[in-house]
């Protein structure tokens, strides 16, 4: 019983630590950008993606900010 009293605190703080390092966020993971359609400011997920120094989704620039329902603004870039 008093190994199980020692063992059980260590074995908490030791799940802990890496569960800890288990949750941190990926790099890779989907973000919520914008797209510009005719008439429509419309929310993606995607990461960034394309060839350029512009970041595009289906084809079309990708925003980081929606300025109003219709209006897209800020234009995303790739960091060189």
């Amino acid at each position: 019983m008093k190994k199980v009293k020692f063992y059980l605190p260590i074995a908490a703080i030791v799940m802990a630590v890496g569960l800890a390092f288990a949750s941190s966020e990926r790099a890779d993971a989907l973000e919520d950008y914008y797209i510009q359609l005719p008439g429509e400011c419309r929310q993606v997920s995607t990461i960034c993606d394309g060839s350029g120094a512009v970041c595009t989704y289906a084809g079309q620039p990708v925003f980081d900010l929606q300025s109003s329902p219709t209006q897209c603004n800020i234009q995303l870039e790739r960091n060189p």
